[in-house]
């Protein structure tokens, strides 16, 4: 009896030391997660409020409220609300539709080369957003794109275009063509769980293809594409390569490309202007945060649509006759649309003399002068390194946060273990360049030495990271049950060893792909590092954005975009095949 009763009081004193270091653990882990999302947040707003001509919010200056006087109270501002209006619509309307036959194709039908296509499908997301649009500008400027080459000499037409791609059209183009994988990944799974029985009863009914499409398949996923289009209808607003490399040319703004000019005034002409670029940040802010309120109400319904039942379902795939190659075409077109012919005109500009237009004469002076002059560069070396020392270190950090962050949520016993994933998803709604704009503020006024440095883009790149991270590591907790860890501690383990000795190596693969997928998107990244740009942390994208833009270097931004697409393209293979997104078929 006495030895039953101290073996209770020590499985009681282990419950009490386990349920105190998750204390520590949870006020820990709140802390940090406070201090990556709340303080860019609130500076915002608060140097949205100063008087900020020709200093920072927190050099000696008054409150007022003139910036937004300023703002409300000019038409440029009601331009750029429109054009981002219809840029992110004009996005998400092109890439939700090719999305959506995409994934119907695939999941729901028999079309051939299912596996090949589910690649194709996937390759842009292993393209920087700034290449995709650097290529984009070779293919189809007005004055020498070789489209509009092509285009002219067929028809006969003079002058520039016919096709101009510094516009809205042309941005909408480029940026749906780069939607469609991502948009892709988060509607597939709802088409290959619609129940076979509902269409098969369609089909019995005398409807054809196409009906079954549109009057059985759409309205079971609508649910699902309702919230992907507010999820990326956020994403779509925030995107900044895109329309600073075609819009801005032609003075083109939307609220991204509007805040990084008010900073980054051309060629020195004006003084930044920390105010109105906080003013436009917070309006952007605003925004966002409406549509992610919308999206965290929306799938919290989301079992409300559910279709898949224990009732014998079964997937059962529609035969597509005579039109079973068609996709295949419109998937392969696709593809050279987004990925190939860019990549092609790029590594065509990276070998041949400079304005050299493509011909087989022209074949017998490529060169590979680009690629020579590139290596000799002490400034790439030095982008390249800080590159990989920012994608390693924030996907690892970043990780290694949300894991904590997700092992609370799921596991935690204490009050308000919650808190720290909630606040991770709340960076959802802050736009990365809104993010720099903020940390900008907060890192010149701390005396914490890391402005102009590369962790501060390592900060800022981890906390856009959060959100992902959280949501996918929460789903492997749950897949894990917790009675492996009530075991280990029922043995004596710590708290730090239950999670490091039991918990981590089940969790291992789907870290794992988190980090890949981190890694590659901190190498995609160019807005954050530009915004936080300063001699010494330069980034390939931003060494990028300047051959470009500033120095109409294109055959050496060309040479550098090459190796890079091929890079962050096996980088993202490599995660695909770690996913479920290219299995079978």
């Amino acid at each position: 009896m006495n030895l039953a009763g101290f073996s209770e009081r020590m499985v009681s004193l282990r419950e009490l030391v386990a349920l105190h270091s998750q204390k520590i653990l949870l006020g820990a882990v709140s802390i940090v997660v406070i201090c990556l999302v709340l303080p860019p947040i609130a500076i915002l707003l608060f140097s949205s409020i100063r008087s900020t001509a020709n200093r920072l919010p927190f050099e000696v200056t008054t409150f007022t409220v003139a910036n937004y006087l300023q703002v409300f109270t000019s038409g440029a501002t009601y331009r750029m609300l429109l054009n981002t209006a219809w840029f992110a619509s004009g996005t998400i309307i092109v890439a939700m539709g090719l999305s959506i036959i995409f994934a119907w194709f695939l999941e729901r039908t028999n079309v051939p080369f299912r596996r090949l296509l589910f690649v194709l499908i996937l390759s842009p997301m292993g393209m920087p957003v700034i290449i995709v649009g650097m290529g984009w500008i070779l293919l189809a400027n007005p004055a020498n794109g070789l489209f509009n080459v092509i285009l002219r000499e067929l028809f006969g037409l003079t002058g520039p275009g016919p096709i101009n791609i510094y516009s809205i059209p042309g941005m909408i183009l480029i940026a749906a063509l780069g939607f469609v994988p991502m948009i892709y990944i988060m509607i597939s799974g709802v088409f290959s769980r619609v129940d076979p029985s509902l269409e098969e009863a369609a089909r019995t009914s005398g409807a054809g293809i196409w009906a079954t499409f549109r009057q059985v398949s759409m309205p079971l996923v609508s649910p699902a594409v309702f919230a992907a289009v507010i999820y990326y209808f956020v994403r779509a607003m925030e995107i900044f390569e895109i329309p600073a490399l075609l819009g801005m040319p032609k003075g083109i703004y939307v609220f991204s490309s509007a805040i990084y000019y008010a900073i980054n005034p051309a060629h020195g002409e004006l003084l930044p202007n920390y105010g109105m670029a906080s003013t436009y940040g917070v309006i952007l802010l605003a925004v966002a945060g409406v549509f992610v309120y919308l999206y965290s109400r929306y799938i919290k319904h989301g079992e409300r649509f559910a279709t898949v039942t224990g009732r014998g379902y079964r997937p059962h795939l529609i035969d597509l006759g005579r039109w079973k190659f068609v996709p295949v075409v419109i998937m392969t077109g696709y593809f050279v649309l987004a990925v190939a012919m860019p990549f092609l005109i790029l590594f065509w500009t990276s070998i041949a003399p400079a304005f050299t237009a493509i011909s087989f004469s022209a074949l017998s002076r490529v060169n590979l002068n680009a690629y020579r002059e590139m290596m000799n560069s002490p400034q790439l070396w030095i982008a390249l390194n800080n590159t990989i020392i920012i994608a390693i270190s924030a996907a690892m950090i970043g990780m290694f946060l949300v894991t904590l962050v997700s092992w609370l949520s799921i596991r935690g016993e204490v009050r308000g273990a919650w808190i720290p994933d909630r606040l991770a998803f709340m960076v959802v709604g802050v736009p990365g360049i809104v993010l720099a704009l903020a940390l900008i503020f907060i890192y010149t006024v701390l005396p914490i030495p890391i402005y102009g440095t590369i962790w501060i883009i390592v900060i800022a790149v981890t906390t856009t990271c959060l959100p992902f991270g959280t949501r996918q590591m929460g789903a492997a907790f749950i897949q894990i049950h917790r009675e492996l860890e009530e075991a280990a501690g029922t043995s004596g383990a710590k708290l730090w060893h239950t999670f490091s000795r039991v918990v981590l190596p089940l969790l291992w693969p789907s870290f794992v792909r988190g980090f890949l997928w981190m890694f590659v998107r901190s190498i995609r990244d160019t807005s954050i590092a530009l915004m936080l740009y300063a001699v010494g942390n330069q980034t390939l994208g931003v060494i990028l954005w300047f051959l470009w833009m500033e120095e109409a270097e294109f055959r050496i931004a060309s040479a550098i975009a090459v190796p890079l697409v091929m890079v962050t393209m096996a980088l993202t293979f490599l995660v695909a095949r770690q996913t479920m997104v290219v299995e079978g078929g």
